[in-house]
């Protein structure tokens, strides 16, 4: 970015700054040099696109001075495309009847050890709940996460996967009977839930900022109280035993990422 201004200042060129991932307020966040940096590309910016409008709410908390011409531009998603990749990937041999699953990256801000917390609870409060716990993925959290899975009631129904290849990825979502996202932060437009949503599964996601966008509240999928573990273990037990629910979700989310996140759109 610090060409594209100087450039801009040579030739009379329009810069746009994209926000894209979802580790910009990470990123930022309690770094000095590092806010002032971003500080001064946005307000250089002719305009600014974002995944989300959390997004863009982050930096005009950072500048007053946000240029004029900003745009949310989601992630696209192609659900016939996602359905094709899933068919061509390999599903679990031993997959259990019914399972929740979490699909990202074994770091602090996504939280996995809340949903372990609340998939603890609800064994503990109905051994006979019928859905085991599937987590993909690999990070710096991972031993912890393990330690975690093994010291409750849910111990013996908690696998770690680790990472897959995206298509059998996608065959292990496309399979799952909830997918749950509890991150509390570093979040943009995670084409997880875009990817649950086009093989039909139902979510249920944080009421983080960018997640909240793409959920509306018992029509396309539940959110709930960001680090509230008894929150999510209620939205569990809840959706686990209303397979109707589940299946207005899995057909209204297929909608919202045709009005929504169109390829063409």
């Amino acid at each position: 970015t610090r060409y594209a201004v100087a450039l801009k200042r040579m030739l009379g060129i329009k810069v746009v700054i994209t926000i894209r991932g979802g580790e910009f307020h990470h990123w930022s966040a309690e770094r000095p040099v590092r806010r002032q940096y971003v500080r001064r590309m946005l307000e250089s910016a002719d305009a600014v696109t974002a995944l989300s409008q959390s997004q863009l709410d982050d930096a005009r908390r950072l500048t007053s001075s946000l240029p004029a011409e900003t745009l949310v531009i989601p992630n696209p998603a192609d659900p016939d495309a996602i359905g094709r990749r899933a068919a061509r990937g390999s599903p679990l041999t031993d997959a259990p009847s019914g399972y929740i699953l979490f699909a990202g990256r074994l770091e602090a801000e996504k939280h996995v050890e809340l949903l372990i917390a609340a998939y603890h609870g609800l064994v503990a409060e109905y051994p006979a709940y019928p859905f085991d716990l599937i987590i993909i993925g690999s990070g710096s959290r991972t031993a912890m996460l393990q330690a975690v899975a093994l010291s409750g009631s849910g111990a013996a129904r908690i696998r770690f996967l680790g990472v897959r290849p995206h298509e059998d990825s996608l065959a292990l979502i496309r399979d799952a009977a909830i997918l749950v996202l509890p991150s509390g932060a570093g979040e943009g437009c995670p084409n997880v839930v875009l990817e649950a949503m086009a093989l039909g599964t139902p979510v249920i996601l944080s009421d983080d900022g960018p997640l909240a966008e793409l959920v509306t509240q018992e029509v396309n999928g539940e959110l709930f109280a960001s680090g509230d573990a008894a929150a999510l273990q209620a939205r569990l037990r809840a959706l686990a035993a209303d397979p109707r629910a589940r299946g207005r979700y899995a057909a209204a989310g297929r909608e919202y990422l045709e009005r929504r996140h169109r390829m063409d759109g």
